[in-house]
This record gives structure tokens, C-alpha cells and sequence, in this order.
């Protein structure tokens, strides 16, 4: 299906410049640059060790809140490498937009399908879960997932998103799109609500642009009434400012993980949560039906990740009621942000592994 059309202008209002960021390219060494692919290459097994090489080389680096991923500065630019989702090695197939029809809006976003292995199945699962309540579903896969299709979300009432995903050294966290062309986004890099990302142990040291908090906060319209997200990547679930970013901005619940997870696991965890939801549970009933299926805790690299949720538990797929998308109008003025809620069940707790349970 045809990707909406939110002009640009949408998210390149001016908003507070929360942390100093680059514009659109800096300039950065080839020494500097390889360095950096260097670290990402080692950055899965050995966070720490790439740390202390790109320090030994003189690139300034940090672990990120979650301990597993990179925050990267050269000068005015800033780098993330993000911890990778693992899962057996991945199936390239050719996608296209996909849409099916409903009364309501919904999106799917798989834009890690083929690097994960996920192929045309890619999506598909949680798509029909979402079409059986009556939403019409927008399925986009790899590199169709833009900086766009972020802005798009706030035109839906049910969204889901499986990407690699991380927390920065300043509190905020970055979600990595599909997306490796900068062009047109100097004014999203400038405010740090974009910055580029690796992916640690990615065979082709692939620069993608991912989104932070500040986007969503300052670039695009209030999330609608009564709105879903389910990030179903590593370690956002415990980043307070991310969450509270989103809430501020209208976003009623959030459910994703609090560490780095293994991926195949979180594809488990997602198909039973918006199944137990399209049959009418709630966001905590789904939840806790992941958890009771032994996708409530997941364990990578000995670091232990627990599925989750923010905000409103009680919200089921039936109370979004808004109609089928439209542009939504410019915002003309950026919200106030408040502090976050308080999470529901396990405080900040996300992410599954397969015969492990939550702590009750």
C-alpha cells in the first residue's frame, strides 16, 4: 500500500533543543569512521571492550543506561551502536506494501524483516490479529519503515513495532528505523531528535537513522485518543524519559522490554499479546498471557529482560475507536511535557525468553 503523506513539515516544527546535536553530515575522518564500524562489529560480544578501544583511539564513548548500548560522539556528531536482536541468520526476500481492509487505523512496522530472518511472514501475525478487530492495517517491511512512517504513528490508534531499539548515556532512547538516506533531516539531527545508529555485529555495518524521544516530543502531532504502541524491542521499557516523552504526547499505553531480549522471543510474545488482545483482553491481560506462555522474561548474554507495560493497563483494541487515518493538521504549538506515570505490574519490566516466568 502506498506509505502516507504527513508533509515534512510536520515534524521539522522548531522545538527545545534538549541536547546538543549535529546537523546533517559532520564532518568526520575516515580513520574516525572506520574505528567506529570497528566497534559495532565487536560491540554484540564486547561492549565494553569497543568502548575502551574507540577511547584508546580517541573517540569518546559511553555505555548507554541499558549497559549494552554505544553512545558514540565525534566532535558534534553522535553515533549510537545498538545491541542486535539474535535469531538464526536471515532470508532475504522482496517486499511489498501491504494493506488490509478495516474500519479503523493500525500499522505494522517490521523494518529489521529480512536482516532477522522473519521473511514474508514478517508481521503478518500481529497484522491479522489487528484486521480481526476491525482495523484497517498498514504492513510496512525493511526499508519502506522511515523517519515518515514515525511521524506517520500518531494517525493510529494500535500501532506495532518490532526494531532494534536502546538506551542513550543522556536518559533518552533511540529506536532504529529502516531508513539510511539523511537527506532532508539536517533540522531533526540539529535538535537530536534523529541521530544515526549501527547495529552491533551486523556483518554489513549498515548506518541507520533512528528517532529518539525529542521526535516524538517536539515533530510530530499528540499521539490519538486511547493509542497503543507496542515497541517490541530491547530496553526502552526502562528509560522513564522516552516513556515519558510519549505519554506527554497523548500515548495512553506503551508495552515493550527492559533489557536486551532475543529476538525470537519477542516474535513469540508478540503474536500471543495482540492475539489475547484481539480476543478482547487487555493490555495488562495480554501481558500477563505472554507471561503465563513462558514469554515473560528473556535472557541474553546473561543481562535478564521482562515484558511489560506503561501507563493504562485497562486499555483494550475495542476502546480505540477512531476512524480510518487522515493527515492530521501541523501542530501549532509543542505540548508541555509531564512527568510519566507510574508503570502497571512489574515496574519497567519487559522482554520474554521461552520456559523462564515474571516473578510474581
Amino acid at each position: 500500500m502506498l506509505a502516507r503523506a504527513l508533509l515534512l513539515s510536520v515534524f521539522l516544527l522548531p522545538g527545545p533543543n534538549r541536547r546538543a546535536a549535529p546537523a546533517v553530515p559532520p564532518a568526520t575522518t575516515t580513520r574516525q569512521m572506520n574505528a567506529v564500524r570497528a566497534a559495532a562489529g565487536i560491540a554484540a560480544a564486547y561492549p565494553l571492550a569497543a568502548v575502551r578501544d574507540l577511547s584508546r583511539q580517541g573517540i569518546r564513548s559511553s555505555l548507554g543506561t541499558d549497559g549494552r548500548t554505544i553512545d558514540v560522539h565525534i566532535g558534534s556528531r553522535q553515533i549510537a551502536i545498538l545491541p542486535p536482536l539474535r535469531r538464526s541468520a536471515p532470508v532475504a526476500v522482496p517486499f511489498a506494501p501491504s494493506k488490509q481492509t478495516g474500519g479503523r487505523a493500525a500499522v505494522v512496522l517490521e523494518p529489521f524483516a529480512t536482516e532477522l530472518g522473519l521473511g514474508a511472514s514478517a508481521g503478518a501475525a500481529e497484522a491479522t490479529a489487528l484486521q480481526q478487530t476491525g482495523f484497517t492495517v498498514t504492513l510496512l517491511r525493511d526499508s519502506q519503515v522511515t523517519v515518515q512512517s514515525m511521524a506517520d504513528l500518531s494517525a493510529d490508534s494500535a500501532m506495532y513495532v518490532e526494531t532494534h531499539a536502546g538506551r542513550l548515556d543522556d536518559g533518552d532512547a533511540v529506536v532504529a528505523t529502516g531508513q539510511t538516506d539523511t537527506s532532508g533531516l539536517s533540522a531533526l539531527f540539529k535538535d537530536g531528535s534523529v541521530i544515526q545508529v549501527f547495529v552491533a555485529g551486523d556483518p554489513q555495518k549498515t548506518l541507520y537513522v533512528g528517532v529518539t524521544g525529542t521526535f516524538f516530543a517536539d515533530h510530530t502531532n499528540p499521539f490519538l485518543a486511547h493509542s497503543l504502541l507496542f515497541l517490541n524491542g530491547c530496553s526502552v521499557l526502562g528509560d522513564a524519559t522516552f516513556w515519558g516523552d510519549l505519554h506527554a504526547h497523548n500515548l495512553a499505553t506503551l508495552i515493550s522490554w527492559d533489557n536486551d531480549a532475543i529476538s525470537t522471543t519477542e516474535d513469540d510474545a508478540g503474536r500471543v499479546i495482540m492475539s489475547s488482545m484481539a480476543s478482547g483482553a487487555t493490555a495488562s491481560q495480554a501481558v500477563q498471557a505472554a507471561r503465563d506462555a513462558g514469554l515473560g522474561i528473556s535472557i541474553a548474554n546473561g543481562n535478564v529482560a521482562r515484558l511489560g507495560l506503561a501507563g493504562d493497563g485497562s486499555l483494550t483494541l475495542a476502546g480505540s475507536t477512531t476512524p480510518t487515518r487522515s493527515p492530521a493538521p501541523v501542530p501549532s504549538a509543542t505540548p508541555a511535557r509531564s512527568p510519566p506515570p507510574p508503570t502497571t505490574g512489574h515496574p519497567r519490566q519487559l522482554c520474554i525468553a521461552r520456559y523462564q516466568f515474571c516473578p510474581r
